[in-house]
């Protein structure tokens, strides 16, 4: 996906003249100003001129801090559940559906907030990753389990020493793509932002979950995180229809559901496995809509506290830790 987006930019500087290369960039969203579509242009920036304002003036939202707390104990309660035992147990891989919107969910919130790109925080968050991982990976040599030479500790994006860090990779993948990919869908209408919601969920539910194709199954792609973190910016623009709806509802919404999933899956007479994949893979529709229900509680549940906001900007760390093989057999 990245390479095709890559090669058609190239393109253009190669196969067209200088005034045909200008407006075909432009179409393709990398320039503010089009001549002829000045009032479409204007037209976006009103409707998404308060937007901007706001992103930035918002205090951050401890009730989402809470979710992600919670996105990341759910992963490592379902990495615990799918290594040990008792995960031969339809109960358990029922409940494990409870768990798996971890990733979504997180996602999810990057979108709505949309992520704010700088150099200081990359290399925090690089940072972050590689401190973690050199001590995990002494504490490894220290036990005695295989984990690569050091060469692999350093490079923790491009190798999977730990069999877990792919999340990473996908992530910061999408970090470094979001001051583009900002500009791009901030500039369209909710009309245009909605149909390539439609059209990426296409690509990504039929060709990926539906028929498996090679590079889209499973969901843990940037393509699938690019589609999530659309989803999550589509809910801010309406988010007067989302927020208004009281959190009490967003979380008898989120029990039902889950007690639907849940349910299904043990008595189900047939099409058991049809049913796990819809709301189990990263690339079903069923797991993003229980992930944005999750995400709908938090935030209908508003309230700062930034002593709180300080506590729970640690959790990324409960992801790169519970990775390694002594944590998580």
């Amino acid at each position: 996906f990245v390479s095709f987006v890559f090669f058609e930019i190239i393109g253009q500087f190669v196969f067209y003249g200088k005034e045909d290369r200008s407006m075909r960039i432009k179409l393709i969203g990398f320039e503010k100003y089009d001549v002829i579509f000045a009032m479409k242009t204007i037209n976006v920036k009103m409707e998404i001129g308060n937007d901007k304002k706001t992103r930035k003036i918002v205090q951050r939202n401890t009730s989402i801090e809470i979710l992600r707390f919670f996105c990341m104990i759910y992963i490592v309660a379902y990495h615990v559940m799918c290594k040990t035992p008792i995960w031969e147990e339809d109960i358990y891989r029922a409940i494990s559906l409870i768990f798996h919107v971890g990733v979504p969910a997180f996602i999810l919130i990057s979108g709505y907030y949309q992520i704010k790109f700088n150099l200081k925080s990359l290399c925090r968050f690089l940072g972050l990753v590689i401190f973690y991982i050199l001590i995990l990976y002494a504490i490894n040599l220290y036990f005695a389990v295989p984990t690569g030479n050091i060469f692999y500790a350093l490079t923790p994006f491009s190798h999977a020493m730990f069999w877990d860090l792919w999340f990473i990779s996908c992530y910061l993948f999408m970090y470094l793509l979001s001051p583009f990919y900002n500009k791009f869908i901030n500039e369209m209408s909710n009309n245009e932002l909605l149909l390539l919601v439609l059209t990426m969920g296409v690509i990504n539910y039929y060709w990926g979950w539906l028929f498996n194709a090679p590079s889209l199954a499973g969901g843990k792609n940037l393509l699938n995180f690019l589609l999530i973190y659309t989803v999550g910016t589509l809910i801010y623009r309406y988010k007067k229809i989302f927020v208004n709806v009281l959190w009490k509802r967003w979380l008898a919404v989120y029990v039902l559901l889950n007690a639907f999933i849940v349910l299904g899956y043990l008595f189900l007479p047939f099409g058991r496995e049809i049913w796990y994949s819809f709301f189990f893979n990263y690339d079903a529709p069923g797991t993003l809509i229980n992930a944005i229900s999750l995400f709908m509680v938090f935030r209908c549940f508003c309230f700062t506290n930034k002593r709180l906001n300080d506590i729970f900007k640690s959790t990324f760390a409960i992801y790169i830790i519970h990775a390694n093989c002594i944590v998580v057999p």
